[in-house]
Parts: C-alpha cells; sequence; structure tokens
C-alpha cells in the first residue's frame, strides 16, 4: 500500500504559537506582573515549605514575607477593564474627561474573568450604554452567554428583551428559572411565534395599541421588505403605502378621540374602500363586528379636516373615481380595480398576522405593552420559528418587535420644548442607575434598516443593545454596508469561537489592529537540539491571530474595549430550567369600555350631569305603606342634622316593636358583629332593656372609622348623660337608618329616570375615567 503523502507542515513540525515572541521588560516590571496572578499564592507555599526543610533560611523567610505580602496587599489595584463599585476605590480605567483624574469605582456590570490572571471584568454603566457585539459560530455557547448576562438586569431589580431566532423554547425555561432565583418570574412575558405543533401557547402582543400614526405606518411598511430596484409593480407598491398612510391616521384618532381599540384586524378592515368611501363622504365611521354582516356605524362630525381629507384625496387619486357618487355607484370599476391591487400589496401580512398568528396580534387589549415593558423595566422573550416560515417572514416577525421598541424609542425622546424642565424631561428613561438591557440573538435573521440609529439614540435613552450574529455576511445581505454602521456603534467586541475567515475575519482583525513585538528570527543547534537564537528584532503582528479564535471553546472569549485586547472567559451561570413546573405568566388585562355607535364620552358625561342638576330622576318611595308609627320617623332618621335630638330618640323607643315587626316581616339581617374589631363596644352598647327585647335591628357593614364617628356625633346629641344608654340609642338610629335605606323601591308611576339607571350610568362613567 502506498503511504499518503502530505506536504502541509504536521503538528510536531509546527512552531507552538507565541513561543518565538522575546518578552523585553525589566525584571522587576515582570515580577510584579506575575505577583498579580495566583503565581504569588503559590510562591507563599514554597516559601514556607523551604523554610520548614533548611531551617537556615528561616530568618531570610521572616523579613521578606511581610515585606512582601505587605506590597501584594498594599498594591493599587487595577483590573483589565473596571473596578466594581462595591470596592470603594478610584478606578484608574475611568477617567475624568475634565482633568483626566481617576473617578470613583462604578463598574456594575460583570462580564466574567480574564483567562490567565483570573481578574475580573466589570463594565460601569456609562461603558455598557456604549452597546456590545457578540460574534461568534454555531456551538461557541453565545446563547448560553447571553442569559448568564442577563443575571447582571436582573440582580440590579431591572428586566430585558431577549429575541431569539433560534426558536428553542429552552431558553424560556432557563430564562424562566433565572427569574424564579431573584423572585421576577412574575414579570417574564414570553412572546412565542412558535405554532407548528398546534400548540398556541404566548401571551398577547398588540403593537397598534399604543403609538402615533407615523410608527403603526413604518412597522406595517416594514413587513413588505425591501424594494428592488426593478419592480415593475412599484407603482401599486407605492400607492399601498399611501393606503396604510392614509388609513392610520382616521383610525388613531378614533382610538385617541373616542376610545375605539386599533388591532390587525380592524387595520385590515379599513383598507376597504367600502371604509374609505364611507367615512370619506358622511364622516361614518365603521366598526367590525365578529359575528355579524353588519357593521356598527358611529358617526364623527368632529373629525379633524386634516385626518379627513388625506382619505378624500386618496379617493380622487383613483384612476375613474367620481366622488360625487358613494363607493359602490360608481360608472365602472376600475377604482376598485386600482384599489384591489394596492390593498394585495398588505394581504400577505394580514393573513400572517390576523390568521397564522391571529391568537397573538387580533388581541385589542393585549398582555405585552412594550412601553410598559421598557419604562417598568419587565423581562421579555421573544421565541422567533426559525424553522416554520421562511427568510421573509420571520424577519418580517423580528422587524415587528424590532419597530415596536423603535417607536417607544423615539417617544422617550421627547418632543416638547416649552416649560417647565419637569415637564420638558419627565419621560427619559435614563433615569435608572443601570441601563436597560435589549438582546437581539442570531440578528442577521431579523436585522432591519434603522437598528444602527436605535444604537446612537439608545445611550441617551439608557438603553444598552447585545448584538448577536454568527457571522460578518449574514449582516451584510440583508442591510448591505449599513452592517458595519450598526457594528460601529457597539464599543466592547466579545468574540466567541469563529470559523468565517473572510469578512469576519477581516474585520475583527482591523479592530484589534497590530501591534509591534520582539521576535526571535532564527533556530540554533548545539548539537543537543534545536532551540530559539539569542536575537530578535522588532515586527509588526496582528493582536489578534485568526487560530486563537478558531481554538477558542464554549464560554471562551476575546474581549475587546478600549483598545483593549483581553483573553477571557464569559461568566456561566449555571441554570437548568428544563425541570420542574414551567408556568406562563397570564395577566388579566381590563379593556377600555367600548360605545359602540352611541354618543361620544363627553355627552354621556354631560347627559348624566344635567339629569341630576335638573332633578330629572325618579323619587326613591317603600314599595309598601309604612306602619303609621314608623312613618313618622322616616323623615327624623332620614335627617342626620336633626337638632331634636330626645324626641328622635324618644319615637325610636316608642316605635320600636312596631318598626321591628315590620323589618322583620320584610327583611333579614344578620348581626355580622363579629367580623369587626369594633363588635365588643357595640355589643355592650346594645344591651337589652325591657322595652328593647328586638336583635333584628344591626347597623349594616363595614363598622369602620366613619360609622364610630356617626356613632359619637349622635351620642353628643343626647345630652352630657353618660353609660349605655347614648350610645345604645345611637346605634339604633344607625341601625334603623340603615334598614329603611335597604328596603325595595316603589317606581310605580313615577317619572323621569330611575335610581338603577342613574347608578348604572356612574358605573359606566366610573369605567370611562378609569381607563
Amino acid at each position: 500500500m502506498t503511504a499518503r503523502q502530505i506536504g502541509a507542515p504536521l503538528g510536531h513540525q509546527q512552531v507552538e504559537r507565541g513561543k518565538t515572541y522575546r518578552d523585553t521588560r525589566p525584571f522587576w516590571t515582570k515580577t510584579k506582573e506575575e505577583l498579580r496572578s495566583p503565581l504569588a499564592g503559590w510562591l507563599g507555599l514554597v516559601g514556607v515549605g523551604l523554610g520548614w526543610f533548611v531551617p537556615a533560611i528561616d530568618g531570610a523567610l521572616i523579613l521578606a514575607a511581610p515585606a512582601v505580602a505587605a506590597w501584594v496587599v498594599l498594591r493599587p489595584d487595577r483590573l483589565p477593564l473596571h473596578m466594581p463599585r462595591y470596592s470603594g476605590l478610584k478606578d484608574a480605567n475611568d477617567l475624568n474627561p475634565k482633568d483626566r483624574k481617576p473617578r470613583q469605582a462604578n463598574g456594575i456590570l460583570y462580564l466574567g474573568t480574564e483567562a490567565r490572571t483570573r481578574r475580573q471584568l466589570w463594565m460601569t454603566s456609562d461603558a455598557a450604554r456604549q452597546h456590545a457585539a457578540i460574534p461568534g459560530t454555531t456551538g461557541s455557547g453565545k446563547t448560553t452567554a447571553i442569559v448568564s448576562l442577563m443575571t447582571n438586569a436582573l440582580a440590579h431589580g431591572s428586566g430585558c428583551i431577549f429575541v431569539d431566532a433560534k426558536g428553542d423554547n429552552t431558553v424560556y425555561g432557563d430564562v424562566l428559572a433565572l427569574a424564579r432565583r431573584f423572585g421576577l418570574d412574575d414579570q417574564v412575558l414570553a412572546l412565542n411565534f412558535l405554532a407548528a405543533s398546534g400548540t398556541r401557547d404566548s401571551n398577547t402582543f398588540n403593537p397598534f395599541a399604543t403609538g402615533n400614526a407615523d410608527a403603526i405606518r413604518e412597522m406595517l411598511v416594514s413587513q413588505l421588505g425591501e424594494q428592488s430596484a426593478n419592480d415593475s409593480n412599484g407603482v401599486f407598491r407605492d400607492r399601498a403605502v399611501g393606503l396604510i398612510g392614509t388609513v392610520v391616521p382616521a383610525l388613531v384618532w378614533m382610538r385617541d378621540t373616542h376610545g375605539i381599540p386599533i388591532n390587525i384586524d380592524a387595520i385590515r378592515y379599513a383598507t376597504d374602500l367600502r371604509w374609505i368611501g364611507t367615512l370619506a363622504r358622511h364622516k361614518v365611521f365603521l366598526i367590525r363586528n365578529p359575528g355579524s354582516n353588519q357593521a356598527i356605524e358611529r358617526r364623527v362630525e368632529d373629525i379633524p379636516d386634516d385626518v379627513l381629507w388625506p382619505l378624500q384625496a386618496y379617493l380622487g387619486e383613483l384612476p375613474g373615481y367620481d366622488s360625487s357618487l358613494e363607493w359602490n355607484a360608481q360608472k365602472e370599476n376600475k377604482p376598485s380595480e386600482q384599489h384591489g391591487y394596492a390593498k394585495m400589496y398588505f394581504s400577505r401580512v394580514f393573513t400572517q398576522l390576523g390568521v397564522s398568528l391571529g391568537h397573538i396580534f387580533s388581541a385589542e387589549t393585549a398582555d405585552i405593552i412594550m412601553r410598559d415593558v421598557v419604562l417598568n423595566r419587565r423581562i421579555l422573550i421573544v421565541i422567533l420559528p426559525s424553522l416554520e416560515n421562511s427568510s421573509d417572514s420571520l424577519a418580517g416577525l423580528g422587524k415587528i418587535v424590532v419597530a415596536s421598541l423603535r417607536g417607544v424609542m423615539a417617544q422617550l425622546l421627547g418632543a416638547k420644548l416649552h416649560g417647565s424642565a419637569s415637564e420638558v424631561f419627565k419621560l427619559k428613561a435614563g433615569a435608572g442607575d443601570a441601563p436597560f438591557q435589549i438582546f437581539f440573538d442570531e440578528l442577521a435573521a431579523y436585522v432591519t434598516d434603522g437598528m444602527d440609529r436605535m444604537l446612537a439614540m439608545g445611550r441617551g435613552l439608557n438603553c444598552m443593545f447585545w448584538i448577536s450574529f454568527q457571522d460578518l455576511p449574514g449582516l451584510t445581505a440583508r442591510i448591505g454596508e449599513k452592517a458595519f454602521s450598526l457594528l460601529g456603534n457597539a464599543n466592547l467586541t466579545h468574540a466567541l469561537r469563529l470559523q468565517d475567515a473572510m469578512k469576519t475575519r477581516e474585520w475583527l482583525e482591523q479592530q484589534a489592529d497590530k501591534v509591534e513585538v520582539t521576535q526571535a528570527t532564527r533556530v540554533e543547534n548545539d548539537g543537543y537540539g534545536y532551540y530559539n537564537g539569542s536575537g530578535a528584532e522588532v515586527r509588526e503582528v496582528s493582536r489578534l491571530p485568526w487560530n486563537d479564535l478558531q481554538s477558542l471553546i464554549e464560554g471562551e472569549a476575546v474581549t475587546m474595549f478600549g483598545g483593549r485586547v483581553i483573553h477571557s472567559k464569559t461568566f456561566f451561570a449555571d441554570i437548568n430550567g428544563r425541570s420542574g413546573e414551567v408556568r406562563r405568566a397570564r395577566p388579566v388585562m381590563l379593556p377600555s369600555p367600548k360605545t359602540g355607535h352611541g354618543v361620544d364620552p363627553d355627552a354621556e358625561t354631560w347627559g348624566i350631569v344635567e339629569t341630576l342638576e335638573n332633578g330629572d330622576f325618579q323619587i326613591e318611595t317603600a314599595s309598601s305603606a309604612f306602619p303609621p308609627a314608623v312613618a313618622a320617623l322616616i323623615g327624623r332618621i332620614a335627617n342626620e342634622n336633626h337638632r331634636d335630638s330626645k324626641a328622635l330618640m324618644g319615637d325610636v323607643s316608642t316605635t320600636l316593636t312596631d318598626l321591628s315587626d315590620y323589618l322583620r316581616a320584610t327583611t333579614a339581617h344578620g348581626h355580622g358583629e363579629g367580623n369587626t374589631p369594633f363588635a365588643g363596644m357595640l355589643a355592650w352598647g346594645r344591651v337589652q332593656r325591657d322595652d328593647n327585647k328586638d336583635e333584628s335591628l344591626v347597623p349594616a357593614q363595614p363598622m369602620d372609622g366613619a360609622f364610630l364617628g356617626k356613632v359619637e356625633q349622635l351620642e353628643r346629641l343626647v345630652g352630657s348623660r353618660t353609660g349605655r344608654t347614648p350610645r345604645r340609642r345611637a346605634v339604633l338610629v344607625l341601625a334603623t337608618r340603615d334598614q329603611l335605606s335597604s328596603l325595595p323601591a316603589d317606581t310605580s308611576g313615577a317619572k323621569g329616570e330611575s335610581e338603577k339607571e342613574i347608578l348604572a350610568a356612574f358605573r359606566k362613567l366610573g369605567g370611562r375615567l378609569q381607563a
């Protein structure tokens, strides 16, 4: 058999990496560096051992050991990046721009340790808000590193957003287990787009519930993808964009003014020509009525002209449309055909969001509100279906989340320029000490144009972005050269194992730059073997050899920040979210009132006020006639300001039997005093007397502080007498009043609105004001 010929250098023929470099630093400098490593501890143990076996050197060790220990302990500490805040020391790597003096240590974000010296890697909040990139090939540990780094946010009592494009629900289990460790599992929200298995388990998300018209329009247009330069139907695409830009302002105005919510079904319904024609011509807003072919009509005479005019202009721009005729009475079908071509561009979007993922996007009042997630720092996990959808559909789902987040950031930037500073700058999200962290895993699957601006503005909004991707070509394939602008906003690069030796290698090597080193130039042989020659020369080499990145194992990385290249090991949070019970948070979202085709909320409010002012309501009377003795009490008991208190109490005593018989026949009440802290006092005040053998008169609940105040007031009205009688009579009066107030009303023959109708109107009004 012929042996295989290999021309490449084999392992034993290769020079070990780094062996040809020469350390030309002074001896004392090298010694100080080594004493910063774990070698210092071993040297101490060696010294103790030598002192045991060679007692003659004990004296020298006794003198030298304290000096070396004092130097090691008292030397200025300096970590590769920043010093942690809890150290309370000055940070030589964090200089004040004013005078370049070290500032107080402020590291709050823990990344891991340096590989050789095991020194910790910390980042300040200011450095963290300069964002980070995590390039790494499959199996390098990107997702595990992200979940571990997420511990920083939870340790701060904050939240984060994690968008995972691999479509694996085990990530949700790990994050939930981590959140439970910090007592934040009730803050975890899951946006799960996985539906191929038939199980649809996700929190609902309505990105159109908040935000202005421009943000909603951009969110929908982003679903169309990038327009091709040679698109022959570009005119219809432009008309489709114009269609959305026409109907969305009307929907937003109805949402903000009349409380009509917006979801994907409402937007799809609003793109119908009937909807546009009815609103533009008659100022009648059509509301989709599920389960019925008849829409809910609502007249909106107060619709602004700047909202109505674009609708009228759109109809006028349709070829062949006659604005003097109804939408369904046109002379030809051409307007409807042209409108159909424009509407057709969004058919795929409406089908995916409203049908395939309708269990998520069709909700009017959703569980997930992106503004709430960012401002209240909740934990949002987004799971994208990498295998269920095409690349464009997957990118579209990711873009919805990104566009919704970008809309929230745009709102938080603020637009007001006049007024008090507290009002102008009150909604800034940067008030927190720690940044709100946003993790984009496998970004190449859903990267979109404009993300570079999100990173640029995120610093001022106290947001930190982590960008994770496999290689640079994946990003450039979607957004072209803008990928370099996106990565240019990330000042921290935490590179894991990589394989792409083309663009990704070139980008990292240029970022690490080159450095001059002293390197041996030849190998000599003295007859016993080869060794490096004594001569060396200065050469320029890359600070990041590509083989170093290819040989990394899971969790190992090369960290670059501020011109420093650090061979590091990522912090690992040993979490197992694949055991025990896994429960998803299910918020109870209360919808805002929907009045349908009724009058405006303001008109309803003024109607209730007018009814009360005019006295146009029914006066409640008893359902049956009172006994003569009881009827005389009604006016007195209803008036708590009655000044003739002795006569009132006498009337109560003289008519007690008739009153008790009447109440016993019409109502049945229990005592209920055992549930109140005042039961003993009230029982003592209601001691039985010869003229009061009845136990049916009990004050209504609650017997709280307000009740005791009324008891005290009635006691003062009785006079200066002390003892049980004043309190017993006061309780008896209140009990009588409560019993009489609970009697059914006689509404026969009365005119105007009933009390029940007024109370129902008040409940409706209170719910609207609360919403």
